[in-house]
């Protein structure tokens, strides 16, 4: 809250310097050095991690946490690979794709492109948010769980793992913001002194997402851990789930709807047309993968997808989607941490855990309030017009026309 509080105090005063003197290209290649050659080293350390886990698991007996923890690493490596074959063209390409991240060598192949390319290419840095959000967010809500159900509450290396684990997951969802952003900008017509996403920026996004990925994995490894709701865990979960999922749905489906009705627009002083707004169609996974883990919409200043193909590349949602979904998933997050942690020390009270909820859940929200104050950008994309009749044409131009001769 100190480091949030600071940034967004440097941010509204408007003092944001330039980069020193000495950020030149040897800054610029030794970042991407670490970002390349780091990335896969995390990595290769990530599968050896995962792999020891599993051995762990079978070596002291525990079959059910073993058979857990591999379905939740299967549907994480099974969704990287569906998303990296979608980039692909040819069913042969996608197919090749497909197997080369299941055989989890994707990563060296990003990194040596990039390292080829002299940049982070767009699939090395999407290869980690979709790791981040699809793998290893699960896997830490499974540790957590796990660590509570054995009574490792204070086990001093388990806990800096699950502190790693927060603030790995919180800087890739920064970093593919960024990411993000920037390549959306690319193709963008900007004005000198344009915005552009700072440090500012970096430092509140982490500390808000760090610490609302943390209060998801105290509140719900201690509700999943409580002997006493075991019976209803698993199902209370699920509906959870299903809230989040229709939440998004209902939001999209009537953004969508908009696009399907028609407003009279004049053209002329004798001339009136009906014309149809056109909307990007958006995938509800994208909500979903957004807000159940980690609610990242309120740090999401990307400019609205030109097309479906950019919407599932950077799993972005257009403005007005993010801006409605966040007006009903703040109340329903809030009601979510409330309900499984007063359910959990009702079960069981520690006062520990009790002061670690309630602190996370204020300082959560204080943060979410000061995510909601950064400035975003004060343009937005050409929107794409609906095609017009021939016969109208002729009368949008000449007065068009007329007016730039006024």
């Amino acid at each position: 809250m100190v480091v949030s509080t600071l940034a967004l105090a440097l941010e509204r005063t408007d003092r944001q310097q330039a980069r020193s003197v000495w950020w030149g290209p040897r800054m610029e290649r030794l970042c991407l050095a670490c970002s390349v050659f780091g990335g896969c080293l995390a990595y290769s350390c990530g599968r050896v991690a995962d792999m020891m886990l599993l051995i762990g698991f079978a070596y002291c007996g525990q079959r059910t946490f073993l058979f857990v923890a591999a379905f939740i690493m299967a549907l994480g490596q099974v969704f990287a690979a569906v998303e990296y074959a979608h980039q692909g063209h040819a069913l042969e390409e996608r197919t090749r794709r497909f197997f080369t991240s299941l055989g989890q060598a994707r990563v060296f192949i990003d990194a040596r492109e990039s390292w080829r390319q002299q940049r982070v290419t767009d699939s090395f840095a999407r290869q980690k948010f979709v790791d981040a959000i699809g793998e290893s967010g699960s896997l830490a809500i499974f540790a957590v769980y796990v660590i509570l159900y054995l009574d490792l509450s204070y086990h001093p290396w388990l806990i800096l793992s699950v502190l790693r684990s927060v603030i790995g997951l919180a800087c890739g969802i920064v970093v593919w913001l960024d990411f993000s952003f920037n390549q959306q900008l690319a193709d963008e017509p900007l004005a000198p002194g344009a915005f552009r996403i700072s440090w500012h920026h970096h430092c509140v996004w982490l500390c808000y997402l760090a610490s609302d990925f943390g209060l998801r994995l105290l509140s719900m490894g201690l509700f999943l851990a409580s002997a006493r709701l075991r019976p209803y865990s698993a199902s209370i979960v699920v509906m959870l789930i299903l809230a989040y999922l229709l939440a998004v749905a209902t939001q999209l489906q009537a953004y969508e709807a908009e696009g399907k009705e028609t407003a009279t627009c004049r053209v002329a002083d004798d001339r009136w047309i009906q014309v149809r707004r056109q909307v990007v169609a958006q995938r509800v996974v994208d909500g979903l993968l957004l807000t159940w883990l980690v609610h990242v919409l309120p740090a999401d200043l990307r400019l609205a997808p030109r097309h479906m193909a950019e919407s599932r590349q950077l799993f972005a949602l257009h403005p007005q989607v993010r801006a409605r979904i966040t007006r009903v998933l703040v109340p329903l997050r809030a009601a979510d941490f409330l309900s499984l942690g007063m359910a959990a020390m009702f079960a069981h009270f520690d006062k520990w855990e009790f002061v670690a909820l309630v602190g996370m859940f204020l300082s959560t929200h204080i943060l979410l309030g000061q995510v909601c104050l950064l400035r975003g950008p004060d343009f937005t994309r050409s929107p794409t017009h609906v095609e017009l009749p021939n016969e109208i044409i002729p009368v949008v131009v000449a007065g068009d026309s007329q007016t730039g001769r006024l």
